[in-house]
């Protein structure tokens, strides 16, 4: 990790891992800094969680979930997480947060975590925005809990996996495993 600003609680600085590894791989345009949206940065932290609580039953960030997403969501713990960067800026611009860092080669040395989150991202590529985010808010946790309700990522997936057929929502979450 770069030049910290502050001492991390275990969580942040697990976030800030996780953070600077989507945003050195979501943007592999070759151009000096990496850009990528605060709202895309956290659906693609959400979606990774989610997928890797589904196959390892627990997840990636530590990130405490809850059922409060809208266009240009940013979760507060990666507001957090970037904020202690000094590798990482922030520009809150009209259309929402905006996240730039230097292209510094970052490696996740959580089990798994890496491979999750490099297909998440594919997905998001393959599928475009409207795709992805159709995707995005038709995932079981988002589908079967009631709007601002916890999401306890790992206890859903307990729950999704003993599904028979559920709400209609398989076909469109083996979708993302393909």
């Amino acid at each position: 990790m770069g030049n910290n600003k502050v001492s991390l609680s275990s969580n942040i600085a697990c976030v800030n891992e996780v953070v600077r590894y989507i945003v050195y791989r979501y943007d592999d345009s070759g151009n000096d800094v990496r850009v990528i949206s605060g709202s895309l940065l956290t659906n693609l932290l959400f979606l990774s969680d989610w997928k890797f609580a589904l196959e390892y039953g627990n997840v990636i960030s530590g990130i405490k979930w809850k059922h409060t997403f809208y266009p240009g969501y940013i979760h507060e713990d990666i507001i957090q997480a970037l904020q202690i960067d000094d590798d990482i800026e922030m520009k809150w611009l009209r259309s929402g947060m905006m996240v730039n860092m230097r292209p510094i080669c970052t490696t996740l040395q959580l089990y798994k975590s890496g491979e999750i989150i490099d297909f998440i991202i594919e997905k998001r590529h393959r599928l475009g925005n409207d795709g992805f985010m159709r995707l995005f808010f038709s995932v079981y946790p988002l589908m079967s809990r009631s709007r601002y309700t916890e999401l306890d990522l790992v206890q859903i997936a307990a729950e999704y996996k003993n599904l028979d057929g559920g709400l209609g929502i398989v076909n469109v979450c083996n979708k993302c495993r393909d």
